[in-house]
């Protein structure tokens, strides 16, 4: 369902210039393990408008998640999904970017979208002119249940469609 809420997102802002289109590659989450793993695409494909210059405002695939958490037993990490995608506002600050993640909804009744919105920052590695390649850390905007935030460190790529216009035209 999230998949076709961001197709029927991006088939009409594809027609303008100001479309911006961002994916992450590879995460490592502060949970257990620890290690890097990759991401696929479309689960983390993030599509939106410029409002101006270095304001973007969009939707992405990414889920919302949450830890089960009952009182006697360890929590199973990142188990329940609240929400299959979430809306992001983003702002540039020529290499460094701010943003915030919401999701749309809340699939449990004791469990708020203000409880799972990240806000996080980043910078941008390397700028070409069809695409960027940035580095971001998010993290929960209100500790969970037990205390945690669940960082997040992301590697992804970026673009615009007015830069892929410039260059191609």
């Amino acid at each position: 369902m999230a998949k076709l809420i961001i197709v029927f997102f991006v088939v009409p802002l594809s027609g303008f210039s100001q479309f911006f289109m961002s994916t992450d590659v590879a995460e490592r989450k502060d949970a257990a393990g620890k290690e890097i793993t990759s991401v696929h695409l479309l689960n983390s494909l993030s599509v939106g408008t410029l409002v101006n210059n270095n304001l973007i405002i969009g939707v992405c695939a990414e889920p919302a998640v949450a830890d089960y958490i009952k009182d006697g037993y360890n929590p199973v990490q990142d188990s329940l999904v609240v929400s299959a995608f979430q809306f992001f506002l983003r702002k540039n600050f020529r290499d460094y970017f701010v943003f915030i993640k919401l999701p749309a909804y809340t699939n449990f009744a004791d469990i708020s979208t203000t409880d799972r919105a990240r806000i996080g920052g980043g910078y941008i590695v390397y700028k070409t002119e069809r695409f960027n390649l940035e580095i971001s850390y998010s993290a929960l905007l209100n500790a969970n249940e037990n205390g945690f935030r669940k960082g997040k460190l992301s590697i992804g790529a970026s673009t615009s469609l007015e830069e892929i216009k410039r260059f191609l035209f």
